[in-house]
């Protein structure tokens, strides 16, 4: 077997040799830019754009990494003010001689107390109670700046005054409080490693 022959391609002028050229030059760069150019060029233009999300993160972990002492310091600051959460039962009855114990120290008269369901929202738990009271203006100012320097985290969500009787000192309070305990001893010890 000498070979295949082929069949002679048709001899052509330069003109059409020219533009069978420039056609096979043609349709080489459109293969080109469909199989190489075009997928390289959207490589680079992503990598491009991750590269500029990836600096963002870093810039903004930089500033939270400069703030760690800062945060480390407030954490140890407020040390005293976190406890871990027990049970709502026993919780509530901590908060609930708190109160009594401020109440007697601001020199205010409790009347009643009603403790609210308790909310989990990790990581802590939020307890909740209706407090009324008697006492004079300061008295009662006084309780109100006991409750929320407290240790305990007290709130007061919302509070009201009312007279007890007209020519009178004394005034009737009604006020809800909610105070707030870690979930877990780990959560404490871990913000402050």
């Amino acid at each position: 077997m000498k070979g295949l022959k082929l069949p002679g391609l048709p001899k052509l002028a330069a003109r059409e040799k020219l533009f069978a050229f420039l056609g096979g030059l043609m349709l080489a760069l459109v293969v080109m830019d469909r199989l190489v150019i075009s997928p390289w060029w959207r490589n680079t233009q992503q990598v491009r754009q991750d590269i500029k999300e990836l600096s963002h993160q870093v810039a903004t972990n930089r500033r939270l990494l400069s703030r760690s002492a800062e945060v480390s310091a407030k954490i140890e600051a407020y040390h005293d003010y976190l406890r871990s959460a027990r049970t709502p039962e026993v919780e509530m009855s901590e908060l609930v001689r708190e109160v009594e114990a401020l109440a007697s120290q601001s020199g205010v008269t409790l009347g009643t107390v009603s403790p609210l369901p308790t909310t989990e929202n990790w990581p802590y738990q939020e307890h909740a109670m209706d407090v009324q009271y008697n006492g004079t203006i300061e008295q009662s100012v006084r309780f109100v700046y006991l409750l929320e320097s407290s240790k305990k985290l007290l709130r007061v969500q919302h509070a009201s005054l009312a007279l007890s009787k007209r020519g009178s000192d004394q005034l009737q309070g009604n006020m809800r409080l909610t105070s707030v305990a870690i979930l877990s001893a780990k959560s404490t010890k871990n913000l402050l490693q």
